[in-house]
């Protein structure tokens, strides 16, 4: 009987970069991810973005690192070009093919890149989950253990405030 030959399963490696860098961005709490294949586009500068925003410029900061960090353990490369470390109210990473944009809030509602190539395939992610914070309440003593009584602080999201545009 003839021996089946082996056959490998090749990944592609847009693929394993593009989970690597979601992976990254949600790590970090990054907000509203989305990517957009632009592969069916002729215009198109690069295969697909990556978009998401932080709250505050330490977060943005954040995420782009993490990116990077996640990004090099995962697949071994770096960034071909990055920008915008220095006041990360908008900061790029390019790997050539796949364009990672991580904004201030304000910054991408003002410049709306999802809008700009909506002519892609939109993919959403849904935002990790915040976990409660923990705290003791009191401690009991028992014979040779401690009891510990802890108690949920439920985190209270302040709400998004949207600035009206004047119409003329």
């Amino acid at each position: 009987m003839p021996r089946k030959k082996k056959t490998a399963i090749a990944i592609d490696p847009n693929e394993q970069l593009l989970n690597a860098i979601v992976k990254g961005v949600q790590d970090k709490k990054g907000k509203d991810l989305i990517t957009i294949d632009l592969r069916n586009l002729d215009s198109r500068v690069c295969d697909f973005f990556v978009i998401c925003h932080g709250d505050s410029t330490t977060q943005v900061s954040a995420i782009g690192g993490n990116v990077e960090v996640e990004v090099k353990k995962q697949t071994g490369e770096k960034a071909w070009h990055f920008e915008g470390y220095q006041n990360s109210e908008w900061v790029l990473i390019d790997y050539v093919n796949i364009v990672v944009h991580v904004f201030l809030n304000e910054m991408r509602d003002f410049y709306n890149l999802e809008k700009l190539w909506a002519d892609g395939i939109v993919t959403r992610y849904e935002d990790t989950p915040e976990q409660p914070k923990l705290k003791v309440v009191r401690s009991k003593t028992k014979g040779d253990s401690e009891e510990l009584v802890v108690e949920a602080t439920p985190i209270v999201k302040k709400p998004r405030t949207v600035k009206a545009k004047a119409t003329l």
